[in-house]
């Protein structure tokens, strides 16, 4: 998972975007939560190839008039339920963001991501206090939950954070984190201080503003943080913040056990496929290719098996939005002149292993070099 505030500003935007764009690429999430997102700066987003491989969080967003900056979830897996909680008496309209989805590491397994940006360390903290205990009494039902986002937490002004248990700070449950060494915010880093309006320590103000909080039954925090301190290659950095990245996994009793009674599910609670022979003739082949296009957009299988694939009709394949949201095996596709291939497109994050097995030669035909079937296998089952 990562949150970032990507700064609603005009500042060297294109620029900015596409610096937190290379490190998405870099990373990989999973879940990305943003804040500051502007119908600007999400255009931009949208137009990087990274992007079509999430589902946007509110759907809707960029229909809005109001307010001038949102919160978005962007997240690979199948959401089951969203929704929007405006929180009360907030001049701001600012929001929690919650999704709701399985997890692909033990999909009979619900996990909650929730995003918000509270109300900044400028305005009474008392309401910022009272935002962020309106989020965790939202959030509490949930077995496996994090909220994550620029809290505007200041040590100096709020205190120590007090949460209830079993609610835990993500970056404190790590040993060797603390405060200082997780600071999301550093005036003295960012090339955008002259552009920024505090005024009180204005060179030295730092802060831990960006926080994850969780409450997790079946997982644990496996690793934190903190990125795009860094200059990207175009010598800038995508925001006046500094991201926060998490990584959970499965914590479970040596039974395999969950929470509460639950067991763990072996299998997926169910796993759409498809597999379609696309004919490897040049007739009306970009027609053909974006018709199948539709016909994948409709259904969203987690699995595609296709036949007859050439480098030209792969070539139509990927210039089509839904492919980004696929892992293509084999990534290194070759083929040469008329000869044709299977591929398998596959939506979840990781394969654990996968190769080719050659049949022998079976035939000679019309004098064309003896040819190979291609198996492509993700796994071995035990039947």
């Amino acid at each position: 998972m990562l949150t970032y505030n990507i700064w609603f500003s005009a500042e060297k935007m294109r620029e900015r975007m596409e610096a937190l764009g290379q490190i998405v690429e870099d990373l990989q999430p999973d879940i990305l939560v943003f804040q500051e997102v502007t119908r600007e700066n999400l255009a931009i987003l949208e137009e990087q190839t990274w992007f079509s491989r999430y589902r946007l969080i509110p759907s809707g967003v960029k229909m809005q008039e109001k307010p001038r900056h949102f919160v978005i979830i962007l997240i690979v897996y199948a959401v089951e339920k969203w929704f929007i909680h405006p929180f009360v008496n907030s001049p701001r309209m600012r929001k929690l963001v919650v999704a709701q989805t399985r997890s692909a590491v033990s999909p009979g397994l619900e996990f909650v991501v929730a995003g918000t940006h509270l109300v900044h360390a400028e305005e009474n903290t008392i309401q910022r206090e009272q935002q962020l205990k309106e989020s965790l009494k939202i959030l509490s039902p949930y077995e496996n939950v994090c909220v994550m986002g620029d809290m505007n937490i200041e040590d100096k002004v709020d205190g120590d954070i007090v949460l209830p248990s079993p609610w835990i700070d993500a970056w404190l449950s790590l040993p060797g984190n603390t405060d200082s060494n997780g600071l999301t915010y550093d005036r003295s880093k960012t090339p955008f201080a002259p552009l920024l309006k505090r005024t009180v320590n204005a060179t030295t103000y730092k802060a831990r503003l960006d926080r994850v909080l969780c409450k997790l039954s079946d997982f644990k925090v496996k690793e934190m943080r903190v990125v795009g301190e860094k200059l990207a290659k175009s010598g800038i950095r995508p925001s006046d913040h500094f991201g926060v990245f998490t990584v959970t996994e499965l914590s479970l009793p040596s039974d395999g056990s969950l929470a509460h009674g639950r067991t763990r599910s072996r299998v997926p609670d169910e796993i759409s496929m498809l597999t379609y022979n696309i004919w490897r003739s040049p007739e009306k082949m970009r027609e053909r290719i974006v018709a199948l296009g539709q016909i994948v957009d409709d259904l969203e299988p987690d699995i595609l098996v296709f036949q007859e694939v050439t480098l030209e009709n792969l070539v139509v394949l990927k210039e089509q939005r839904w492919f980004a949201r696929y892992r293509l095996i084999p990534p290194d596709v070759t083929v040469q002149g008329t000869i044709s291939l299977e591929i398998i497109l596959i939506m979840y994050p990781a394969v654990q292993k996968w190769y080719i097995s050659r049949f022998g030669i079976l035939h000679e035909s019309e004098n064309l070099l003896l040819q190979k079937l291609r198996i492509l296998f993700l796994r071995r089952f035990s039947l």
